[in-house]
C-alpha cells in the first residue's frame, strides 16, 4: 500500500442478503507515514460505495467542496468514495504516523448524501464512544471473514450513521447557539445608551424571550438581564473614572428611568455605590 502499512483487516459476509438493507463491506486499520498516501474521488469512478475513515492517532487531511479539513485523532470523515470533489492524504508536514480505521458502506447512499449535505464531511466522535470501541473490537478477528445476518449488518451501518447524525445535529445546534449569543451581545453593546429589556433584545435577534434566556444562560452562565446590567455598569464605570459627568447624567445616558434604580443595579454588580467607585477606584470596572 502506497505510503503506509496494513495493521489489521476484517471483511464481512452478509448471509441471505436483502438488497434494500445497508451493510458494511468490512473494517480495516492502516498506519500511514508518507505523503504518497493520496486518494482522490475523481480517480476512483469505478467505486460505488461510501467511506467512513476515522483517525485513531496522528492526523490526516480530507478535502471536499467546502475546502481542506484536518482530521486529527477523534475525528473521521464521511464521503462517497467516487465523489470527484473529495480526497484525502497524509500531509507532507506530518510528523507522527496517521493511524486510522476505515469501513466501506454499501446500500446507504441516500443517508450518506443527506448527512454530508447537512453537516459536511468531518465528524468528531470520541475515541471511547461505544461506536468506536465496537469497531475497534473487530481487530481480534484480523484476517478473517466475519459472517453477519442482514439485520446485524444493517444495524451496524445504522448505528454508525445515526451516531454521525447526532454529532452533526449537536454541533450545528451548538454553533447556532454561539452565533445567537454573539449577536445578542453585539446588540447590547451597541444599544447601551437606550432603555432595553430582554424581550426587546430577543425580538432584535429574532427569537423568543424564553429561548434567548435558556441559550444565553447555557452559553455564558449569565441571564440576558444580568449581562445587560453588567455591561451598562461597565460603561458607567468608564464614565465615572474618565469623565466629569454626574451620576444623574450617566443614569440618563444609560437609559435608566431613575437614579435609585441605577444606583441599586450598580451596587449589585460592583458591591459599591457609584460615588464610592468614583472616589476610590483607580481603574475602570
Amino acid at each position: 500500500m502506497a505510503g503506509g502499512e496494513k495493521l489489521w483487516q476484517v471483511r464481512f459476509s452478509v448471509t441471505r442478503t436483502l438488497s434494500a438493507f445497508p451493510r458494511l463491506s468490512g473494517v480495516s486499520s492502516d498506519r500511514v507515514t508518507r505523503p504518497d498516501y493520496y486518494f482522490e474521488g475523481r480517480l476512483r469512478s469505478e467505486s460505488t460505495h461510501a467511506l467512513f475513515q476515522y483517525t485513531l492517532a496522528g492526523e490526516g487531511v480530507f478535502f471536499d467542496a467546502r475546502g481542506r479539513h484536518r482530521v486529527p485523532a477523534g475525528h473521521g470523515f464521511l464521503c462517497r468514495i467516487s465523489d470527484p470533489q473529495t480526497g484525502y492524504f497524509y500531509p507532507a508536514t506530518g510528523r507522527a504516523p496517521w493511524i486510522h480505521m476505515f469501513m466501506g458502506i454499501r446500500g446507504a447512499d441516500a443517508m450518506v448524501d443527506e448527512l454530508v449535505r447537512r453537516f459536511g464531511g468531518v465528524y468528531r466522535v470520541e475515541l471511547d464512544s461505544p461506536l468506536i470501541l465496537r469497531l475497534r473490537d473487530y481487530e481480534r478477528y484480523d484476517g478473517t471473514l466475519v459472517e453477519l445476518s442482514p439485520g446485524e449488518a444493517a444495524l451496524l451501518v445504522n448505528t454508525l450513521l445515526a451516531t454521525l447524525a447526532d454529532v452533526g445535529v449537536q454541533e450545528t445546534y451548538d454553533t447556532r447557539n454561539a452565533r445567537l449569543v454573539r449577536e445578542a451581545r453585539r446588540f447590547v453593546r451597541a444599544h447601551l445608551e437606550q432603555s432595553l429589556n430582554v424581550t426587546e433584545l430577543a425580538d432584535a435577534v429574532g427569537v423568543s424571550h424564553e429561548h434567548l434566556s435558556r441559550v444565553f444562560k447555557k452559553e455564558t452562565g449569565l441571564s440576558p438581564l444580568a449581562y445587560l446590567s453588567q455591561e451598562k455598569v461597565r460603561r458607567a464605570c468608564e464614565w465615572l473614572h474618565g469623565t466629569s459627568m454626574s451620576c444623574k447624567e450617566i443614569c440618563h445616558r444609560l437609559g435608566y428611568d431613575n437614579a435609585s434604580h441605577f444606583a441599586r443595579t450598580f451596587r449589585r454588580v460592583t458591591g459599591m455605590t457609584p460615588m464610592h467607585f468614583r472616589r476610590h477606584s483607580a481603574i475602570p470596572f
